[in-house]
């Protein structure tokens, strides 16, 4: 199994012409002197990218299981049951100020 992580991530959705927003700790990363606790990579995509950026990164990451939820799809590993990836939906005018 492959390691998921924010630059492989980013990477795959720039070549599907998908340009995300990370969001979460590893957004912030930079600006943080202390470790992370979680691990997971959360990206927001604008909602007509949704669909086509679940699917190129099931293409990627093909031994993650993919669950649908309102505001977020969750990509998780099947050994930890922990989210790898967050596909963020923008459901807020917050989040859609991002584009």
């Amino acid at each position: 199994m492959e390691r998921v992580t924010p630059e492989r991530v980013i990477a795959t959705l720039h070549r599907a012409g998908i340009n995300p927003v990370l969001m979460g700790t590893h957004g912030l990363a930079g600006y943080r002197s202390e470790p992370r606790a979680t691990q997971d990579v959360d990206v927001l995509v604008t909602k007509r990218d949704v669909r086509k950026a679940v699917r190129v990164l099931e293409e990627e990451f093909p031994y993650l299981e993919v669950v649908e939820g309102s505001v977020v799809v969750r990509m998780i590993s099947p050994a930890t049951r922990k989210p790898l990836i967050d596909v963020m939906k923008p459901v807020s005018e917050l989040m859609r100020l991002g584009f």
